[in-house]
């Protein structure tokens, strides 16, 4: 009797402490509950207005990215159809109608005496080179003529069968007939051309999307600088005030084809043309303080003289005000 006393006081002791984890395991898997309930209840309310804060931005933040991208397209359209209009770049005025550049074809090579020079570092090559070209371009095209030029450091380089090259062509101002053919320079256009495919094709491939947008923004830039800037300076606009109206259109333009509309893209189109702004006065500001006009510079008389040609001949260019950028 008292070992079964004792057995049964035993199980009763065990039942409670079972009793007693079961009760503790539940409430707190119901405090588990709760707490995932609440924390819950105050998530979903966060998640909902980050996606209606998301929503809010992203639609009007693409609308105000295509509204700027095509208003300064406009832009851009207006200022290179102002810079066209008229016929700036009138042949008459910088060479005669006689005395023009044209496309050729090396067909054969009688002779050469090009060599490479035994004392020049870098093996320049000089001599001379009597050639057969065919012309391809201007009124004697399809005639062939023999070219005799010399091969060193301040001409074209030396050339082969199939070679395509320019030739300086001068006309009988009288008769019209061809009076001196010669050679002017090598033709790299369809170098170019591959090159300039190539790193097209480099561009896309490592920075996709990115990439392309970037090519855009490179292919606006040039559209400013050679059709709009070179034309309307050479119109008499002021060579400064012009470059940094295009700087700051083609600066905004740039930075929303890469990264749309946002602060940070507002800070940098601000702090870009701030630098701008900056460096071009400040380089006014130490033209003008240590009397610099750039005339007297060594580097650039050519330049110079080939801009006063240019002014005598009727165009209103502004030298001075070109030089001022260059220069400093």
């Amino acid at each position: 009797m008292a070992g079964f006393d004792r057995f049964s006081e035993m199980h009763l002791h065990q039942g409670k402490q079972d009793g007693a984890f079961g009760l503790l395991q539940g409430q707190r898997q119901q405090n588990t509950v709760q707490y995932e309930q609440g924390d819950s209840m105050k998530k979903t309310p966060t998640v909902a207005s980050e996606d209606a804060a998301s929503k809010r931005q992203g639609v009007p933040g693409w609308m105000l990215s295509l509204l700027l991208l095509l208003g300064m397209g406009i832009v851009l359209l207006v200022l290179f159809f102002h810079a066209q209009k008229g016929n700036i770049y009138n042949p008459s005025r910088l060479q005669s109608e006689f005395v023009t550049v044209e496309k050729a074809e090396v067909l054969n090579v009688s002779s050469d005496t090009v060599e490479a020079e035994p004392d020049s570092p870098d093996g320049v090559e000089k001599g001379n080179q009597r050639v057969l070209v065919r012309l391809n371009s201007g009124v004697f095209a399809g005639q062939t003529w023999e070219i005799y030029f010399m091969v060193g450091y301040f001409v074209g380089p030396k050339l082969a069968a199939g070679d395509a090259i320019t030739v300086l062509q001068i006309r009988d101002e009288t008769t019209g007939e061809l009076q001196e053919l010669s050679y002017f320079q090598y033709d790299r256009i369809g170098a170019v051309l591959l090159v300039l495919g190539l790193f097209v094709l480099a561009v896309v491939l490592v920075g996709g999307k990115t990439g392309l947008r970037s090519l855009l923004g490179l292919a606006v830039t040039v559209v400013a600088l050679i059709w709009v800037f070179c034309p309307m300076w050479m119109k008499g606009s002021a060579p400064l005030p012009l470059a940094m109206g295009l700087c700051a259109l083609v600066t905004v333009m740039s930075f929303v084809l890469l990264g749309g509309t946002s602060k940070k893209v507002l800070c940098a189109v601000l702090t870009t043309l701030a630098g701008v702004g900056l460096a071009a006065g400040f380089g006014a500001l130490a033209q003008k303080l240590c009397r610099i006009t750039s005339f007297q510079l060594y580097d650039v008389n050519g330049e110079i003289a080939d801009l006063v040609n240019l002014q005598a001949r009727g165009y209103p260019v502004h030298i001075h005000g070109l030089l001022s950028i260059m220069v400093p």
